[in-house]
């Protein structure tokens, strides 16, 4: 009922005092009293309802009505009254909550005009001056203020091998997943799950927990690399550990031969690791002999 005293059509006013008021006849109001009432805005919702209390009680005085109950102000929210129902339309951000964006070269009036905040010519003042990456005005940057520290690995290709430690692979040989009748390449070890689906490089054997280990028939395994305590104890089982490169194309063949028609032979080390692979040229020889027979 108050909403609709409020409300602004001539004929929510006069309907809407009538229930306010507990009348059950037609109450004369002037033109000049509803345009009173109905004269507030929105935004001033709370000052709007007690100047209508006080309006309304005057008339009261006047005789022009017996009596007149004040109307509670309302918690309001833009144009609803929020003390009945929140829909999803009254969620806003907090205030503040988002900076308006300063909009420059606008006119001197608002404070960022004319030069835009840029000052007067030279490089800061220019469209595009991004600056190049390091560089800091002139003096000597940070990167030559201090002396250079630690070094480059002079052998990436060993420091991207997948690890594999001697335990799990032991653990899979006992669990019969490995077939150890025949030598046990990355792709075997790949297949039963052993190590990780994707291959960068090659694989790494490692000797972690080897006092753990419990070797009981010899191993045969072709991996990229070995540590030496791996070897010494596949080796003193009475197994056996090939050291291959492998390039990307000779991996991809090993790991994926129904992609090719003829397997590549494997190609030579770079020069840097011709350290670690001493025996490929004589896997080389090896190769062209049996594609000779």
């Amino acid at each position: 009922a108050t909403r609709r005293a409020l409300s602004f059509s001539w004929a929510g006013v006069t309907s809407g005092l009538v229930r306010v008021l507990g009348s059950q006849r037609p109450v004369r109001v002037t033109s000049a009293s509803a345009a009173k009432c109905a004269a507030f805005s929105t935004s001033a919702y709370s000052t709007s309802v007690s100047a209508l209390n006080r309006r309304m009680v005057g008339v009261v005085e006047r005789g022009a009505m017996s009596s007149y109950a004040p109307v509670a102000p309302a918690v309001m929210y833009g144009s609803r009254n929020m003390s009945s129902q929140v829909t999803l339309s009254d969620l806003r951000d907090n205030p503040g909550s988002r900076k308006k964006k300063v909009r420059v070269g606008r006119g001197i009036g608002s404070g960022k005009g004319k030069m835009g905040g840029r000052g007067h010519k030279g490089q800061l003042s220019r469209a595009g001056n991004n600056g190049r990456l390091g560089f800091e005005g002139g003096q000597t940057p940070i990167t030559r203020r201090y002396p250079k520290r630690g070094f480059t690995n002079q052998n990436p290709f060993l420091s991207e091998l997948q690890p594999l430690n001697l335990d799990r692979l032991v653990r899979y040989v006992s669990a019969g997943r490995l077939d150890t009748s025949k030598m046990i390449t990355m792709k075997e070890l790949r297949d039963c799950g052993c190590v990780g689906h994707k291959i960068n490089k090659g694989i790494k054997l490692l000797a972690k927990n080897v006092h753990l280990v419990n070797l009981q028939q010899a191993i045969h395994i072709q991996v990229a690399d070995v540590s030496g305590k791996a070897k010494e104890a596949i080796e003193k089982a009475g197994g056996s550990v090939k050291v291959s490169y492998f390039n990307p194309l000779a991996l991809r063949a090993l790991l994926r031969p129904e992609k090719f028609e003829v397997i590549p032979r494997l190609a030579a080390p770079p020069p840097r690791l011709l350290w670690k692979y001493p025996e490929h040229y004589k896997d080389v020889e090896v190769q062209i002999l049996a594609k000779s027979k």
